[in-house]
């Protein structure tokens, strides 16, 4: 049985519950952290701020990495950090711990030791190179096609925002008449603070680069080892003639594995 510590990272980057929120953002991001734990006096874990977090309060702007405060007064550490979360324990059964996290929704566990320490964190994508290492050990599996939403690249920016909520995802293929041309997350949106975007249009905000796309036919180690290697969170999958039939999500990968 696979034990938490086995696929957590260690020494897991953490702030005082008093600083300053500006400062916790900055840190997040020149580090390209997702997730930033908060610790009380004692160091005992008291929330996890996100980055959905932060930009709710304001936004970094510049190449220098300048805060824009949307709130009043100063905002400290622990009033940005939410404060519920996915708690685990060295020794736990990774497994279930994983299972926790998907069935509560949550993308971060933090792993604290008996004083409630923060020691460790487990992210969705470290759950996919879990799930990728299981699946190498089953007989191939493939995805079955489902439903996937799409959005025009000339459609409205913020139409995008109403289309994830509608459909309760948080990914969108984004299309030029009918072919894939990007793939927008919910973390796309609120990264590039969607609400103030209602005149620009879902192509300028999808990310430049390559979209990463497979058959529908892959097994799923080949569709996580996508997910990995290019840090995406899905996948576009097409038929045997090329049209877009489905996606797959980290989330898919990680309950194949769970089983």
């Amino acid at each position: 049985m696979a034990r938490v510590q086995e696929l957590m990272t260690p020494e897991p980057l953490k702030v005082p519950h008093d600083a300053a929120g500006p400062d916790c953002a900055r840190v997040m991001w020149r580090l390209s952290l997702r997730h930033l734990p908060v610790v009380g006096r004692k160091g005992d874990l008291v929330g996890v701020i996100s980055d959905f977090d932060v930009l709710q309060h304001g936004e970094i702007v510049g190449e220098d990495g300048r805060w824009k405060d949307r709130a009043t007064g100063n905002v400290q550490a622990r009033a940005l950090a939410r404060t519920t979360w996915v708690e685990a324990r060295p020794d736990d059964d990774l497994a279930a711990v994983l299972r926790e996290m998907r069935d509560l929704q949550r993308d971060v566990t933090v792993v604290v030791n008996d004083e409630r320490h923060p020691i460790g964190i487990i992210t969705e994508h470290d759950a996919v190179r879990w799930a990728r290492a299981v699946l190498l050990d089953r007989p191939a599996v493939l995805l079955d096609a489902r439903r996937v939403h799409t959005v025009s690249a000339d459609d409205a920016g913020f139409s995008a925002f109403d289309a994830m909520i509608s459909h309760n995802v948080r990914h969108l293929v984004v299309v030029e008449g009918s072919a894939p041309v990007g793939v927008l997350s919910w973390r796309d949106l609120i990264v590039e603070e969607l609400v103030s975007y209602r005149d620009v249009t879902v192509g300028a905000l999808v990310r430049s680069g390559p979209i990463f796309m497979a058959p529908l036919a892959t097994p799923l180690t080949e569709l996580a080892e996508i997910m990995i290697r290019h840090k995406v969170g899905a996948v576009p999958l097409l038929g045997d003639d090329g049209a877009l039939v489905g996606i797959a999500s980290r989330t898919d990968v990680i309950d194949a594995a769970l089983g």
